[in-house]
């Protein structure tokens, strides 16, 4: 019985001896696993810590217009990198004001693609972000032409701007527009300027009148070309060659003249019309003669016509120009008729007929004068050379009195006239004036009648037509 009692006894010992064991490794197992379970979290969040792992940017995110959609940050990275620098090598930024631009120097801005990377994962598609000093904003508008720019400017608005480059997919330059950013008190309006008034002999007929109605309004487009007669046939006007189209032309001519806009084509009349004064004529017809202008601002302009009794009016609305535009007129000279003397048989000694009594002839250099808002010239433009032939004054004379010609003027003044004839300056006809703004040299050569009537004594006979003619004089 003793020796069972202490058998279980010793079973007991060695069951509890196990159950010992067991634990104290249970225990082990659960402490080492728990520790492995403890580093490897603690050593991940470390890690998040001290490298966070980069995000994925949204599907369709794109920075800058270049698509940065579903790539990691550090791919999002390159991509912008490369963009970039292709849009600095290619493309840019300009500010324009007017008809000037200027192009920002690519090194003059600072783009910050991390920033925008950051602010994208957050905000999804957003302009591309730079920075750019105000000094470097300020001596670009010095760059202009246009007096103390910097002062009518919010330089701090236009830089603004400048660091937030919304498209550098683009392949050309992004041009702002400077007068955007104008202060208050410099901030451009729009108005009614170069209003100018043609005054006719007469009432103005009817059809000038529908003419003027239907061309009201008519707006001239930011750097365009601007035609006349195109203009008339978009507003479906019918028109014919007759002198108030002229009238028409002469004012458009004139308002646009006192502008920045390009001369293209003009003519002028034969003659300078009553209406008009040297330099501010021109002559259009429906078969091919045209006046034409190039408009190279940023801005589009708008037509004001009327018609008020014997006066058409004409004038711009859009942004007034900041310099000063003038038309004038240089090396003006009149021309004096001569006078051609022809012979008729049929007339009796000492009969004399004046047959045109003659007019004037005209030229003219016309310049374009630029001034700024210091009054100070700054540039001066030729526009034309403005020519209108006299109408020589033609007699008749009686053939019997041939011999008289040799007392009234010498043979050496005939010679001096012909040379003087021959330097005349030979500006463009009258009609005709190539795009440049510079005349064809045209102009219609002196009368031969005046080189056909001397003849040798054998030829002065009965059977002299009654035409003939002989030299002219002064």
């Amino acid at each position: 019985m003793k020796v069972m009692k202490k058998g279980r006894r010793m079973d007991e010992v060695r069951q509890m001896k196990r159950n010992y064991y067991v634990e104290k490794s249970f225990i082990l197992l659960t402490l080492t696993t728990l520790f492995i379970f403890l580093f490897s979290w603690g050593g991940a969040a470390a890690y998040e810590i001290a490298w966070p792992s980069e995000q994925r940017l949204a599907a369709n995110t794109k920075i800058g217009g270049v698509d940065v959609g579903g790539l990691m940050e550090s791919e999002a990275e390159e991509v912008l990198q490369e963009e970039k620098e292709r849009w600095k090598n290619s493309s840019g930024l300009t500010l324009a004001l007017f008809d000037e631009k200027v192009v920002l120097d690519a090194g003059a801005i600072k783009f910050d693609v991390t920033k925008s990377i950051n602010i994208a994962l957050e905000n999804g598609s957003i302009p591309l972000q730079a920075t750019i000093d105000q000094p470097a904003v300020a001596d670009h508008l010095d760059r202009f032409s246009f007096t103390n720019l910097r002062e009518h400017v919010s330089v701090s608005d236009l830089q603004n701007r400048l660091t937030t480059i919304s498209d550098i997919t683009e392949s050309d330059f992004t041009q702002l527009d400077a007068a955007a950013y104008f202060n208050e008190e410099a901030r451009l309006e729009k108005k009614t300027f170069n209003q100018v008034t043609v005054t006719m002999d007469g009432a103005a007929p009817t059809y000038l009148e529908k003419w003027t109605n239907q061309l009201d309004g008519y707006t001239i487009d930011p750097t365009t070309s601007f035609s006349l007669m195109n203009a008339l046939e978009e507003r479906d006007v019918s028109v014919f060659d007759d002198p108030s189209l002229d009238v028409l032309a002469s004012a458009f001519y004139q308002v646009l003249a006192e502008t920045n806009f390009v001369l293209t084509e003009r003519h002028i009349n034969e003659a300078l019309p009553a209406y008009a004064e040297m330099g501010q004529d021109a002559h259009v017809d429906p078969n091919g003669k045209d006046l034409g202008f190039y408009n190279p601002n940023i801005y589009a302009y708008e037509w004001n016509l009327s018609v008020e009794g014997n006066q058409l009016k004409a004038s711009l609305q859009g942004f007034p120009f900041l310099h000063d535009y003038s038309m004038i007129t240089r090396a003006e000279e009149t021309i004096e008729p001569r006078t051609i003397v022809r012979f008729d048989p049929t007339r009796s000694a000492g009969d004399r007929q004046t047959l045109t009594d003659g007019e004037n002839g005209y030229v003219a250099d016309v310049f374009r004068e630029v001034r700024n808002q210091e009054n100070t010239v700054m540039k001066e433009t030729a526009l034309a050379q403005d020519y209108y032939p006299p109408e020589h004054r033609l007699e008749e004379w009686s053939l019997q009195n041939r011999s008289d010609m040799a007392d009234e003027i010498s043979e050496q003044t005939w010679e001096e006239q012909n040379e003087s004839a021959d330097m005349q300056p030979s500006p463009s006809s009258p009609d005709k004036e190539d795009s440049s703004g510079e005349t064809e040299d045209n102009r219609p050569e002196e009368s031969m009648e005046s080189e056909n009537g001397v003849t040798e004594e054998d030829n002065e006979s009965e059977d002299i037509e009654e035409d003939a003619p002989v030299k002219g004089y002064d």
